[in-house]
C-alpha cells in the first residue's frame, strides 16, 4: 500500500541523508540525546533482559569528541569578529549587528552557519521578509524598521525542494521548511505546534498541523522577488542542496 503523500512528505534527497544527520546532531546533544535514542545507537545484547538494558543505558556516558572537536575547528576561524568590506551600504552594515531579527550579529550568525556546516557538511539560509499590512507603502515599512533579514535553516528541517534547469542552471522551484513553534495554551498551559513552510518564486504556503495526515493552510501571500531567496553552505558537498558530514567518521568512532 502506498503511503499516503502530505506536505510533510520527505524529498528522496533529503531521506538519504537522514541516518547521517541523525546521528550527528545526536552526539551534539551530549549523553542525554544518546540515552534518548536508546537501541538506536546503543543496542540491546542478546538475551539480555529489557530491565538489564535500561539500568546500563543509564549508566552510559558519551565521551564526546565529536562535540569537542566541532567547538574547536569553529573557534579557530572566528577568534576575530567578522569584518564587512568597506564599500558595503551603510544600511547593510546597520542590519548586521541585528541580522537576523533574534539578536544575533553578524559575527555570532556566521559562527552558527560555520558549526552547523561542519556538523551536517551542509546547511542554508533563508532571507526572509516581514508580511507588511495592505496598502502600506516604502515610508511606512522604513517608520516600522520592516526589513528583510536572515534565517538558519538547518538541513534536518529543509525537508524537501523541487528544481528545474533553465540555460544549463538548476534552479530552486519549491522548497518546504519544517517549522515547530512553542504557543500558549489557555490561560497557563503552553502546546508544541508543527508548520510546513512552503515557498515558490512567486508565493509561499503555511501549513499546520491539525491532527494525524491532516495539515491546513494557516497563511499564504505573494512573493514579489521571483526566485526563491535560499543560499546554501557545504562543507562536504555531495550534490545539489545535498552533502555529508566531513567528521562522519569520527562520529561513527
Amino acid at each position: 500500500m502506498t503511503a499516503k503523500i502530505n506536505v510533510d512528505t520527505t524529498s528522496l534527497a533529503y531521506r538519504q541523508m537522514a541516518a547521517d544527520l541523525g546521528l550527528v546532531n545526536a552526539l551534539m546533544g551530549g549523553t542525554d540525546a544518546m540515552r534518548a535514542a536508546g537501541e538506536l545507537y546503543l543496542p540491546r545484547e542478546p538475551k539480555e533482559t529489557v530491565e538489564a538494558y535500561r539500568n546500563r543505558l543509564s549508566r552510559s556516558v558519551l565521551y564526546n569528541a565529536f562535540n569537542d572537536t566541532i567547538q574547536k575547528m569553529v573557534g579557530k576561524p572566528f577568534c576575530k569578529p567578522v569584518t564587512l568590506l568597506s564599500d558595503t551600504p551603510e544600511k547593510i552594515t546597520g542590519w548586521s549587528e541585528n541580522i537576523d531579527r533574534a539578536g544575533s550579529n553578524i559575527t555570532t550568525f556566521c559562527r552558527n552557519i560555520f558549526q552547523s556546516g561542519l556538523i551536517d557538511g551542509v546547511t542554508h539560509v533563508l532571507v526572509d521578509f516581514p508580511r507588511s499590512a495592505p496598502g502600506q507603502s516604502l515610508a511606512d515599512e522604513q517608520a516600522q524598521d520592516i526589513r528583510p533579514y536572515a534565517v538558519h535553516v538547518k538541513a534536518s528541517d529543509l525537508i524537501a525542494w523541487q528544481t528545474k534547469t533553465v540555460a544549463g542552471v538548476k534552479q530552486l522551484t519549491q522548497i518546504r521548511i519544517r517549522e515547530t513553534e512553542t504557543e500558549a495554551d489557555g490561560q497557563w498551559g503552553e502546546k508544541q505546534v508543527e508548520r510546513v513552510r512552503v515557498i515558490y518564486p512567486d508565493r509561499y504556503e503555511l501549513y499546520q498541523k491539525a491532527k494525524r495526515n491532516q495539515w491546513n493552510i494557516v497563511e499564504q501571500g505573494e512573493l514579489s522577488l521571483g526566485r526563491i531567496p535560499l543560499v546554501t553552505f557545504y562543507t562536504n558537498k555531495t550534490g545539489f542542496m545535498t552533502g555529508t558530514p566531513p567528521l562522519l567518521d569520527l562520529a561513527h568512532l
